[in-house]
């Protein structure tokens, strides 16, 4: 039986005021099963995140903290998608 390991890495910019970027690493945990999806946001300030816990959720894409944990589905969330104008997030189950 083969295990599938996913990792949501997120790379934050820091621009210092002598114009170097420094690129920190963040590994946000918060999902306590695999995660099968992700996504950002249409104006790229959120990401949120799919996983067989039957949760989805949303991390501000700069820090990597968790701004919302959403609940509610009985079935690992499958996919999602945020609406065009990004007021929304639409998920599915099984």
């Amino acid at each position: 039986m083969k295990i599938l390991v996913t990792l949501v890495f997120i790379l934050l910019p820091t621009i210092f005021l002598n114009g170097q970027v420094q690129l920190n690493l963040v590994l946000p945990s918060g999902h306590n099963k695999q995660v099968t999806d992700f996504v950002f946001s249409t104006d790229g300030k959120y990401i949120a995140t799919t996983a067989e816990d039957h949760a989805v959720i949303i991390w501000d894409a700069r820090s990597g903290k968790l701004v919302h944990l959403l609940k509610g589905h009985v079935n690992s969330v499958t996919s999602m998608d945020f609406s065009a104008d990004g007021k929304y997030l639409v998920t599915c189950s099984r």
